[in-house]
């Protein structure tokens, strides 16, 4: 095991790769450095760090760079990436094949390409963790994870061209994330593959969706969707959606397209959503024990495609209507329905 030096020891860390054994430790100086290109792990060198002397001091400048990508990981692995800024690459900033790396405080901004699948922060291997990074004013999306089983935790993402957080792979885990400010029509968080689970993120000031699951067998906990320019949470089919709030949305939580049914949405918070507080359009939808009030039309829009819902134990107050149920054989009870003077929240 031996630290090696950039740029005193090394002027690149393509250099210090070349002379480096696994265990070693890359050490990167403050500054701005423009002259390194593509960092590409070399294979089979693993347990490998690259170290810069943090995240606003050590910046590595992609920008007169060409299809270059910031530092890729492909044919090694328990790779540690941590203190450090890419920006500028047209590329990836970061771009994950292989399984057992860390990304650890790593902002990556300003890459340039802007179609799918060159994200500022791109995992397409597995058991991958990427947590307390940046990335922002990237081409397409801040973070986007294609592969399985990864780890994105308490990562803060703005003001990318597409999404914030987009998920095609299975099994990942999205916990403690803010992702806010995509306005390219842009969704906070984006995926389109079942089983992920997303915890206690806030997506907020997204053009689109705060969270869109276009999938199925998914959780969501004690997320916050907040201002977004459309739905709060939008999900498909045997989704779990607990414990979230949602507000100033257009919608709060909605379930409106055919096919999205057999979902449970249980003790959410929404209000003062601009239409909706939650609204479904299929079928076999469990809805309990929400508080939905003060939204601007309806609290619980049960519409026309909808049927064999069950809504029960919910507290609906103050909206301007509290129910409307346009569909076919839904089931209510216990619900507390009506307005009151006090504009308080649910007991």
């Amino acid at each position: 095991m031996a630290i090696k030096r950039v740029p005193t020891e090394f002027p690149t860390i393509n250099d210090a790769l070349a002379n480096s054994n696994p265990c070693d430790t890359i050490m990167i100086d403050s500054g701005v450095f423009t002259n390194f290109g593509d960092t590409i792990i070399p294979p089979d060198l693993n347990n490998i760090r690259i170290v810069g002397a943090g995240i606003d001091k050590t910046v590595i400048d992609g920008s007169s760079n060409s299809d270059s990508v910031g530092i890729d990981i492909s044919t090694s692995s328990f790779i540690t990436i941590e203190n450090l800024t890419l920006k500028g690459f047209e590329d990836n900033g970061v771009l994950v094949t292989s399984s057992n790396n860390v990304l650890n405080k790593v902002r990556v901004m300003n890459t340039v390409l802007t179609f799918a699948n060159k994200d500022g922060i791109r995992i397409e291997g597995k058991y991958n963790l990427v947590i307390n990074c940046e990335s922002m004013n990237n081409g397409a999306d801040g973070i986007g994870v294609s592969g399985d089983n990864n780890y994105i935790i308490q990562c803060r993402v703005s003001n990318n061209n597409i999404d914030g957080i987009g998920v095609s792979g299975l099994n990942n885990l999205i916990f403690n994330n803010i992702t806010e400010n995509h306005t390219n029509v842009g969704d906070g968080i984006f995926s389109t593959s079942p089983s992920n689970i997303y915890i206690m993120n806030i997506a907020r000031l997204n053009s689109d969706d705060g969270i869109d699951v276009e999938s199925n067998n998914n959780l969501l906990l004690f997320n916050l969707c907040c201002n977004n320019g459309n739905d709060g949470i939008e999900i498909f089919s045997n989704n779990i959606v607990w414990g979230n709030e949602v507000r100033n949305n257009l919608n709060g939580i909605a379930a409106a397209i055919q096919g999205d049914n057999s979902n449970i949405i249980n003790k959410n918070f929404s209000t003062h959503n601009k239409e909706n507080g939650i609204l479904i359009n299929d079928n076999a939808n469990i809805i309990d024990n929400n508080c939905i009030i003060n939204n601007n039309q309806t609290g619980i829009l049960l519409d026309s495609d909808s049927e064999n819902n069950c809504y029960r134990s919910n507290q609906i107050k103050n909206n301007l209507n509290n129910v409307i149920d346009r569909g076919t054989n839904n089931e209510m009870d216990s619900n507390i329905i009506g307005d009151s003077k006090k504009k308080k929240g649910c007991k």
